[in-house]
């Protein structure tokens, strides 16, 4: 750090301590877990994804803790082992309440969306009998409407055929069968009575 003219260990950026612990340091670990090169990788990855806000899933997350612990138990730091394992755990009872309570509305998501379609259906089907209902009391009033019209042509054609029969009866009326008196009757008449004036 001197060499470096670097105050603290916390003046250097966490990606830095990466590298330099990749390439100058003198660290081994026990165990078969991940390698170290791997691991160091993955811290510098902590690092930038912290610094550029960056999203992570469930499982970034939970491998970022564990390669955190993993670190700091290399390092040889108890203290921030235990920190760190204990904030593992804690964010994985969160991370499986969180999953657990995404499952549970995505279960009820799943059933308010059958039941919707299920009631879409059935207003679909009402409004098809609806419409049905629609089309044959449609059909209905049209042919009321029809016979109605009929009724009324009929009874005008009634009107138009009743005065010609009037006048039929009229002009049967004036024909042969009226015979008027003639002046010549008339004065034959007046002879008949002249003479039966005449004998008396």
């Amino acid at each position: 750090m001197q060499h470096r003219d670097w105050d603290c260990s916390e003046s250097v950026e966490l990606n830095q301590w990466a590298e330099l612990l990749r390439h100058e340091g003198n660290l081994k670990r026990q165990g078969t877990g991940k390698a170290l090169k791997e691991l160091l990788r993955s811290i510098a990855q902590i690092r930038h994804t912290a610094v550029h806000r960056l999203r992570t899933n469930l499982r970034g997350l939970e491998q970022f803790l564990a390669d955190a612990e993993d670190l700091a138990r290399i390092l040889g730091v108890n203290i921030y082992t235990q920190v760190i394992s204990q904030m593992r755990i804690d964010a994985q009872s969160t991370l499986t309440e969180l999953a657990q309570n995404k499952q549970f509305i995505q279960l009820q998501l799943e059933k308010a969306q059958e039941e919707i379609a299920k009631q879409r259906a059935e207003l679909d089907q009402k409004e098809q009998e609806n419409l049905r209902r629609m089309e044959r009391e449609d059909k209905r009033y049209r042919a009321m409407a029809g016979q109605r019209l009929q009724q009324a042509l009929n009874l005008v054609g009634n009107f138009a055929i009743a005065p010609e029969s009037e006048n039929m009866a009229l002009d049967g009326m004036g024909g042969d069968d009226v015979y008027p008196v003639s002046d010549d009757d008339s004065n034959l008449d007046h002879a008949e009575q002249f003479e039966d004036c005449s004998e008396s």
